[in-house]
């Protein structure tokens, strides 16, 4: 059976920070952290079956929105920031887009943001700056847009031009060209340089969160 990688996940309230040996059946063992503050070493399917440390602040009617958009749209962005992994990965958390410690935690992303409205998806004000509550907010896409002017000409290797023109220049739709830039954030130099193939379109880098 393969290992299953679980440091830096998160699993209901508890955090796994590190491996800390065998139990005596030869189950892994996990240093975790729950949001309540308190640590506790426990094997891998301990963490898996139980969402808390068994604390008070465990909040059940919290919980049951795991199947919500909210949830995935969060944990979107924690894989995104933090998961090596993920195909997003190098177009947030290893441009430095990180998440702030408080949102870290389900419940207080919840409690910031809500649910979102009808037609609406994280936006952040800043794109240099990563996820917290004075950086985010719901936005349509006609609002994300009108948000984005200042990217309309665009300045790369000592040429300016509108993003048509770029659009048409690297051979693909300012439609599709617009969607790395604006809709997913991805630095302009990368925007420009990616190939637009049939493997490798935009496409490829949907995705809830931006």
């Amino acid at each position: 059976m393969n290992k299953i990688d679980m440091i830096g996940k998160k699993y209901g309230m508890r955090t796994v920070l590190s491996e800390e040996g065998l139990d005596k059946n030869g189950a892994i063992l996990y240093l975790c952290k729950c949001e309540c503050g308190k640590e506790k070493i426990v094997n891998g399917s301990s963490i898996r079956k139980s969402l808390s440390c068994g604390c008070k602040n465990y909040h059940p009617s919290i919980h049951k929105l795991s199947g919500t958009r909210i949830y995935r749209i969060w944990c979107g962005i924690l894989k995104r920031c933090f998961d090596k992994k993920s195909p997003g990965y190098k177009y947030y958390g290893a441009r430095g887009i990180g998440v702030s410690e408080k949102w870290k935690s389900f419940p207080n992303f919840f409690n910031d943001m809500g649910h979102p409205p009808f037609g609406c998806s994280v936006e952040r004000k800043n794109n240099n700056e990563g996820y917290s509550k004075d950086n985010c907010k719901w936005a349509t896409i006609k609002e994300q847009n009108n948000n984005k002017r200042n990217i309309r000409k665009i300045t790369y290797q000592g040429i300016t031009m509108n993003m048509t023109e770029w659009a048409n220049h690297i051979g693909t739709s300012p439609p599709a060209l617009h969607h790395r830039i604006v809709k997913l954030g991805i630095p302009i130099e990368l925007a420009l340089s990616i190939p637009f193939t049939r493997s490798n379109s935009a496409k490829k880098f949907t995705g809830e969160i931006k």
